[in-house]
């Protein structure tokens, strides 16, 4: 099980504005992103082999391998 993960890991690769989102888990489906006050939300992309479908906002969701995943964006 853990060589799928680890797997699964190297497959996705989620990016906030080009940077990316380091702490990205495939095992987890909910996270909340930290952005500094008045920022404007970022844009996701997909690094992947897997098919994926992104939907831009706040919250915003990234789908790959039947997984979705839900990305909060909170002011700090």
């Amino acid at each position: 099980m853990e060589d799928n993960k680890i797997i699964d890991l190297l497959d996705i690769r989620v990016q906030a504005d080009g940077q990316e989102i380091k702490f990205f888990d495939s095992e987890v489906y909910n996270y909340n992103v930290e952005i500094a006050k008045g920022a404007a939300i970022p844009t996701l992309s997909v690094i992947s082999d897997k098919e994926a479908v992104i939907t831009q906002g706040n919250p915003a969701t990234v789908t790959v391998g039947g997984k979705t995943y839900t990305f909060n964006f909170v002011e700090n």
